[in-house]
């Protein structure tokens, strides 16, 4: 049985703009800001997002973000070495 695996990325916004005005564009079915309740408009650039990852958001991932700082990935669905 194949198990269908999914690519999830959390990113900092590394006080850049282009992170918020980017994962937003992309609508709330494939990112989300992880702040919740009211908030100052400084804080988008700031905040944490969780985004579905696919090739779009990989390339601009690799094209736009430090290298080094960015955030994390993790494939969901997928099975764990001890199972």
């Amino acid at each position: 049985m194949m198990r269908r695996q999914r690519l999830f990325a959390l990113i900092d916004a590394c006080d850049l703009e282009i992170v918020p005005a980017f994962l937003h564009a992309l609508g709330e079915e494939r990112a989300v800001s992880l702040y919740k309740g009211r908030h100052n408009d400084e804080d988008w650039a700031i905040g944490a997002y969780l985004a579905a990852v696919d090739a779009l958001v990989l390339d601009w991932i690799g094209a736009e973000l430090p290298a080094d700082s960015w955030g994390c990935s993790w494939r969901a669905g997928a099975r764990s070495r001890n199972s």
